[in-house]
């Protein structure tokens, strides 16, 4: 299973970018279907501890053929500097928001992955039946490849190891009601919520030493998500989170997009 903090910190534009043309090399540790990761999952889902409106919501997706998910990832990162003149040291944060939407139909082995890059920049993935269209939005263009998994991997390696397949590392600390508050001179607002310790898997070469999730909810639906760990703080906004695809034409190249030969590999 992919590690959570690589996926919050590698889950860029050129990663997304080569996805296609490097999955049969880089992707050998991607499951094809659930049963290949049942037994590490079983083993690391011995001790954990779900809250109820965790299973609810990203519990049942994961049990569901297809979902889709819209929304912004806000990453947020501590650099320090010196001030040589007064001789003390400032703190300032850097905050970049990304913004995608994940779309998995197993029915169809479809798929889609769509992200925005702070400057505004698109990267744009669909997986069509072991073939997957690289597209480039701001030229119009699209590569084919053959893409040695399924849909349901796809969607596994870039949206349920966020939220769903990472639950196995859960451990729920509190739940309750309680504020969230995007910034702090920003409006709370008052949400049921759910907190967890996240475990940190010892066969990362950089694992994290501390991490702390907490799920919002509003009518127990999905709100916000908070990961912090000793390595930043990451906030994800909810803007849809449902387990059917309501527009199938997001699986579809759109129009006027011209096919251009795929990079040698």
């Amino acid at each position: 299973m992919k590690k959570i903090v690589c996926i919050l910190l590698c889950l860029l534009l050129p990663a997304v970018l080569t996805a296609c043309s490097n999955s049969s090399q880089e992707e050998s540790s991607a499951p094809s279907s659930a049963p290949e990761s049942s037994a590490a999952q079983e083993e690391s889902s011995q001790e954990e501890v779900l809250g109820e409106l965790l299973t609810d919501t990203f519990g049942k997706l994961q049990d569901g053929t297809g979902y889709y998910i819209d929304v912004t990832m806000i990453v947020e990162g501590g650099t320090n500097s010196t001030s040589s003149s007064e001789n003390r040291q400032s703190s300032e944060t850097e905050r970049m928001s990304y913004h995608y939407q994940v779309a998995v139909d197993q029915n169809s082995d479809r798929a889609m992955l769509m992200m925005q890059m702070p400057d505004g920049t698109t990267g744009h993935l669909l997986i069509d039946n072991k073939v997957c269209y690289k597209l480039d939005d701001e030229a119009h263009t699209y590569m084919k490849q053959d893409y040695p998994y399924n849909a349901y991997s796809f969607g596994r390696l870039y949206t349920t190891d966020l939220y769903l397949g990472m639950m196995n590392y859960l451990h729920l600390d509190s739940s309750g009601t309680g504020d969230f508050r995007l910034s702090e001179d920003g409006k709370a607002a008052t949400l049921d919520y759910e907190k967890y310790r996240l475990t940190a898997d010892e066969q990362e070469s950089n694992p994290f030493q501390e991490a702390v999730i907490t799920y919002y909810f509003k009518d127990r639906k999905p709100y916000a998500e908070v990961l912090e760990t000793d390595k930043g703080k990451t906030t994800f906004l909810f803007t849809t989170v449902s387990d059917t695809v309501k527009d199938p034409s997001v699986f579809a190249i759109p129009e006027g997009y011209q096919e251009i030969p795929a990079e040698a590999s």
